[in-house]
């Protein structure tokens, strides 16, 4: 059975939600049914693709929940120091990153990428990934200069080992670009995603949600550099995308809508920006709950659309609550 839901498991959940939300279903009720057998042989697999679903599907409780749980069964069944268990402690701190818990995510960053070096050696797959995992996070802590320099590592070392065209490579050049927007080095970064972006789009396909991402990071550096009417073009571009290829409720849709609202600011279309601002705070309100960093974001976004469209009474509730 565990082969054949690994079967009709698609690549990308979205936008597959309701087939995602019963192939997890399935898995769970077979690893009740059947116990610790799927840790000992190629089901396990199963295990670790049911919790990647829960990851795409965005920050959650219940995806905290399965991967604590993964590392605990893990440690029990395979040993602390066993690939996947290295893999299984990846995830959680993957968890964290998406909550924006990036403390608690770095403390199992970094010991991930010791073991990784220790077990697998330092140019396998698994430990550039680990490397890879740990920059995200550093730079997410706001320590962009350390994240600089291992990217820059981890860059050249990826290049060498898996080729210029390997998609960890151009993940790992996207983090680069976005690593010298945040240090201000703008020009830089532009130059840096319009590569990426013509890679992906080369390799991966225009829909893949990578290049997606490319085209988002594009229109944001666009942004920053005042480029607005391009910034909107681009940002247009990337909510209909996003809404057609990983579907409506994706995590990514609200990231783009608040971009899109935030261009729409910018070119003085502060109506169009309150609408859709209206709509991020409510989705966010709903997905993450009142008190997430990004929902209060959003709160002060929309607070800021209907002060400048003179709704100040309203624009004062919200920062209020």
């Amino acid at each position: 059975m565990a082969d054949g839901l690994m079967e009709l498991w698609p690549t990308f959940d979205q936008p597959n939600r309701e087939l995602a939300v019963a192939l997890r279903a399935n898995t769970e009720a077979l690893q009740e049914n059947v116990g610790t057998f799927m840790w000992h042989g190629p089901s396990r697999r199963l295990l670790f693709r049911c919790g990647t679903s829960l990851l795409d599907a965005g920050p959650s409780e219940q995806a905290l929940g399965y991967w604590r749980d993964m590392v605990h069964r893990a440690k029990q069944e395979l040993g602390f120091s066993h690939p996947d268990t290295l893999t299984a402690r990846a995830n959680l701190a993957a968890c964290y990153d998406a909550d924006g818990s990036y403390e608690q995510a770095l403390t199992l960053h970094e010991p991930v990428l010791l073991e990784s070096e220790r077990l697998l050696g330092t140019d396998h797959p698994n430990t550039l990934r680990a490397r890879s995992n740990l920059s995200h996070t550093v730079g997410n802590l706001g320590r962009h200069q350390d994240a600089l320099a291992l990217i820059e590592g981890l860059l050249a070392d990826s290049e060498r080992l898996l080729g210029m065209d390997h998609p960890d490579v151009l993940a790992t050049r996207a983090n680069l670009a976005l690593t010298l927007g945040n240090l201000g080095r703008t020009e830089e970064a532009l130059t840096l995603e319009q590569q990426v972006l013509y890679d992906r789009e080369r390799v991966l396909g225009s829909d893949h949600p990578e290049t997606i991402r490319a085209r988002f990071n594009l229109a944001a550096t666009y942004h920053a550099l005042g480029r607005s009417s391009e910034a909107l073009a681009l940002m247009e571009h990337v909510v209909a995308d996003v809404e057609r290829v990983l579907g409506p409720e994706h995590p990514e849709i609200f990231r783009a809508r608040a971009s899109l609202a935030a261009t729409y600011g910018e070119l003085g279309r502060h109506a169009e920006a309150a609408d859709l601002e209206e709509r991020v705070l409510v989705d966010r309100e709903r997905i993450l709950g009142s008190d997430h960093p990004h929902t209060i974001q959003a709160r002060a976004s929309l607070a800021a659309a209907y002060g400048e469209l003179d709704r100040h009474a309203e624009a004062r509730a919200l920062l209020e609550d």
